[in-house]
């Protein structure tokens, strides 16, 4: 059963790469937590897409569109590769300190780096696929 969803957030004009290869990512500061993927849970009656546009809104004041879902990665939750429009609103998250692009892993304080490599290289295989459809 899915439980949560994550966004993996790129710029409109961004390459579709993993980080370290000319690859960006948008990631939020939990004050606890440190840096991690824009999301969280699933309310009762939404679906992952409303929960996954709500989510990226509160947390990083931006709105975009879903390329691709990984739903394999993780057990109880599906990771979303996310196109973000231009504009910014106010983040509507207490929880969130901070909203930063990165083109390299952060320090992490709860997050395993082999997932940011992990979820690149599915980035990868997406913008391959987008790049060469069949």
């Amino acid at each position: 059963m899915i439980r949560f969803v994550l966004a993996w957030a790129v710029e409109q004009n961004d390459p579709l790469l993993p980080l370290g290869q000319g690859g960006r990512l948008l990631l939020v500061r939990h004050p606890e937590r440190g840096w991690e993927f824009p999301g969280g849970r699933i309310e009762e009656g939404e679906s992952p897409e409303e929960a996954m546009h709500r989510e990226l809104l509160e947390e990083t004041g931006r709105r975009g569109t879903v390329i691709a879902w990984n739903t394999d990665y993780y057990e109880q939750g599906w990771v979303a590769l996310i196109r973000l429009e231009a504009g910014q609103e106010a983040v509507d998250d207490e929880h969130v300190t901070e909203t930063k692009f990165w083109d390299h892993v952060p320090p992490l304080e709860t997050w395993d780096a082999n997932e940011f490599s992990d979820l690149g290289h599915w980035v990868e295989g997406v913008h391959r696929e987008l790049s060469h459809p069949l």
